[in-house]
């Protein structure tokens, strides 16, 4: 936990190119960047489920439908 007013360093960035912004603009909105989610796939760090994600978005080209897995069944 981090509270004010701690400071945090940062002690490193293994992957300069991904910052968490990016990462979550092409997951969340920028869904038919085919090619951000491919580059976004191919990064170590990532988890397997996202890896998972944009992969099979990078590849059919289509965004899979959520919205049962955000909300439930209606």
């Amino acid at each position: 936990m981090v509270e004010a007013p701690q400071e945090l360093v940062l002690r490193e960035r293994p992957y300069p190119e991904w910052s968490l912004a990016e990462a979550n603009d092409i997951m969340h909105h920028r869904k038919t960047d085919w090619d951000a989610a491919g580059a976004l796939a191919a990064c170590p760090a990532l988890s397997a489920s996202w890896k998972r994600t944009l992969l099979a978005r990078a590849g059919s080209q289509v965004v899979a439908d959520a919205s049962l897995r955000q909300f439930g069944e209606a």
